[in-house]
C-alpha cells in the first residue's frame, strides 16, 4: 500500500490498470480513490519512478500474450484468405490474391544466412513475414493465374 496525500492505493492494482489499458486516468483514479492527474503523472512517468519499470514489463506481457494470440489463429486467416483469392472471381478475390502475393513474393535466405531486415511497413506485414514461404509450384500458379510475368505499366487493367 502506498499513500497519495492521506489515501492508501495498492501499487500492485495501480501497475495493473495502467499497464491493460482498459480504463481511462479517471475512472482508475476512483478505483484507487486518488486524483486524475496522480494518475496521469504515473502513467507518464513524471511520479512514482518505482513503478515505470514495473508497469513497462507488464505492458510487455500483454503485448506477448495478444501476440500469442493472433499468431494462433494467423494460418486460418492466412488460409482463408487464399480460399477467396484462389476460388473467385470478384474484385475482392483479385484483391486477396495481390495482397498474397506482396505478402509472399519474397526470396527466402538460405538457411546458414541471416535473414534480411524486414523493412518497415504495417504491422500486419512483420507478422506475415514470419510465415513459412509458399512452396515454388504454389507462387508460380499465382504468377500465372494473375498473369504476373508480364510488366506491370501501372496503368490498370
Amino acid at each position: 500500500m502506498t499513500r497519495s496525500k492521506g489515501r492508501k492505493y495498492n501499487d500492485d492494482k495501480m501497475v495493473h490498470l495502467i499497464a491493460a489499458s482498459d480504463l481511462n486516468d479517471a475512472e482508475i483514479g476512483r478505483q484507487l480513490n486518488i486524483s486524475t492527474s496522480m494518475v496521469w503523472r504515473i502513467r507518464h512517468g513524471q511520479s512514482r519512478a518505482d513503478l515505470q519499470e514495473r508497469i513497462n514489463d507488464a505492458i510487455r506481457g500483454y503485448i506477448r500474450e495478444l501476440r500469442l494470440h493472433v499468431l494462433s489463429r494467423l494460418k486460418k486467416l492466412a488460409d482463408k484468405h487464399m480460399e477467396v483469392g484462389m476460388e473467385g472471381e470478384s474484385e475482392i478475390a483479385r484483391r486477396c490474391r495481390e495482397f498474397m502475393m506482396k505478402l509472399f513474393m519474397v526470396d527466402v535466405p538460405p538457411a546458414d544466412e541471416p535473414a534480411p531486415a524486414i523493412p518497415v511497413g504495417p504491422r500486419v506485414r512483420r507478422i506475415f513475414h514470419n510465415l513459412p514461404s509458399l512452396s515454388p509450384n504454389l507462387k508460380t500458379q499465382m504468377i500465372d493465374e494473375l498473369d504476373l510475368s508480364r510488366p506491370n505499366t501501372g496503368c490498370g487493367d
